[in-house]
C-alpha cells in the first residue's frame, strides 16, 4: 500500500510555486511531516495522573466541604485523570503529625463513600510538607509520603531560605527519603537551584505552562530532565483548573516525551 508522499504526482496541478522541487525532494519533505504527524498522534499518552491537588474536605482552604470535593472530583474526570495526588497543606509549626493524619483519614473516608460507580478515580493520600528546619526529625514523617512510596512533596517557604533548610533536606534523603519540590516556579530559582545537587525533583503547577510563554528557565528544568510531575493544585470550585491542566499537558507531553513513564515510576 502506497504512502501520501508516494501517490503524489511528479508535478501537482494548481501548484506553480512547486514547479522549481525537484519531484523526489517533494516527497521526502512531506514523507517527513506524514511521519511525524503520525507519531504525534500514534505514540500520544495524555498525563493521567494529577500530582498536586487540594480535594479532600475540610483539611485546607482547598475543599470547603463534600459537595466543592466532589465538583472538583468530576471536573478532573472530564479532563480524563485516573490518578489524582491529594497533597493537603501540612504545615510543621501549626499541625501535630497524629491529629493530621487521623483527619485526612476521615476526609478520605468521606470522599470515597460519597463517589458513586461511574465516578472511577484513584485518590492517592499524600501531603504538601511546608519545609522547615529539623524536618526530618518530624514524628511519623514517613505517613505523610505519597501513597506507600517513600517520596515527599516538599513546599520551600516562601521567605527565609537557608542553609538549615537544605540541611533538612539532606537528612531526609540520608534517611531514604525522595524529594519533590511542588511548585518550584512560584520560588527563587537561585534558590532551586542551590537544592538540585542533591538529587531532589520537580513537580510543575499547570501554571507554569499553560500560558503564551514558558520561562527560559522552567524550559532549562524539562530539559535537564527535572521535572517528574504535574500538577493542577485546584483549590476549590475552580472552573478552569483541568483546563489550565490539559494545556500544560500537550505542552509537556512534546517538550518531554518520557514524562507518563517517570510519574508512574514515582507512585510505584
Amino acid at each position: 500500500m502506497k504512502t501520501q508522499a508516494e501517490r503524489l504526482p511528479n508535478n501537482p496541478p494548481g501548484n506553480r510555486w512547486l514547479s522549481g522541487f525537484r519531484p523526489d525532494a517533494y516527497r521526502k519533505i512531506l514523507q517527513k511531516h506524514v511521519e511525524k504527524t503520525a507519531a504525534c498522534f500514534f505514540n500520544f499518552k495524555m498525563i493521567n495522573t494529577d500530582f498536586h491537588s487540594h480535594i479532600l474536605p475540610g483539611i485546607d482552604h482547598g475543599s470547603d466541604g463534600l459537595k466543592t470535593s466532589l465538583f472538583q472530583i468530576r471536573s478532573a474526570i472530564a479532563a480524563g485523570i485516573e490518578n489524582i495526588v491529594a497533597t493537603s497543606h501540612f504545615y510543621p509549626h501549626r499541625h501535630h503529625t497524629r491529629s493530621f493524619l487521623e483527619s485526612r483519614a476521615k476526609a478520605y473516608h468521606d470522599l470515597t463513600e460519597a463517589l458513586d460507580d461511574e465516578q472511577k478515580i484513584n485518590i492517592i493520600p499524600a501531603a504538601e510538607i511546608l519545609l522547615c528546619e529539623k524536618l526530618d526529625r518530624l514524628p511519623e514523617l514517613s505517613e505523610l509520603a505519597v501513597g506507600n512510596t517513600n517520596n515527599l512533596l516538599i513546599e520551600l517557604p516562601m521567605n527565609g531560605f537557608s542553609k538549615k533548610h537544605v540541611d533538612a533536606l539532606e537528612e531526609m534523603i540520608s534517611h531514604g527519603y525522595s524529594i519533590i519540590l511542588a511548585h518550584p516556579e512560584r520560588f527563587s530559582r537561585e534558590n532551586i537551584e542551590s537544592v538540585l545537587p542533591l538529587g531532589v525533583k520537580l513537580q510543575l503547577n499547570a501554571t507554569a505552562l499553560s500560558g503564551l510563554f514558558i520561562k527560559p528557565h522552567i524550559k532549562d528544568w524539562i530539559a535537564r530532565d527535572l521535572v517528574t510531575a504535574l500538577g493542577s493544585d485546584i483549590h476549590m470550585a475552580d472552573k478552569n483548573a483541568y483546563k489550565r491542566f490539559l494545556r500544560a499537558a500537550k505542552k509537556l507531553e512534546v517538550m518531554d516525551r518520557t514524562i507518563n513513564e517517570k510519574i508512574d515510576l514515582i507512585l510505584k
